[in-house]
C-alpha cells in the first residue's frame, strides 16, 4: 500500500451498530455558489475497539500539544 498524507480541517463522525465512520474533508470560505463550501474526500471506518483506542490516543496527544503550545481555542 502506498503511503500518502492529506490535510483536513473538517471531520464528521457517524456511529453505526458495527462501526464508526470518520469522513475527512476541507471546509473553505468559497464565495461562488457553484463551488461547495465543504468537500469530503476520505472515509475511514473503525471498529468500536479501534475507535475507543483512537479516542484515548488523540486525547493524550491534544493534552501534550497544549502543554507545549498553549490552549487550543474552542
Amino acid at each position: 500500500m502506498e503511503e500518502s498524507a492529506v490535510y483536513a480541517n473538517l471531520v464528521q463522525i457517524q456511529a453505526g451498530p458495527a462501526d464508526f465512520l470518520l469522513q475527512f474533508g476541507i471546509k473553505s470560505n468559497r464565495s461562488s455558489p457553484n463551488i461547495p463550501e465543504e468537500d469530503f474526500f476520505l472515509d475511514v471506518y473503525l471498529s468500536p475497539v479501534t475507535a475507543k483506542a483512537m479516542l484515548t490516543i488523540l486525547a493524550n496527544a491534544v493534552i501534550a500539544w497544549e502543554r507545549n503550545n498553549g490552549a487550543i481555542p474552542e
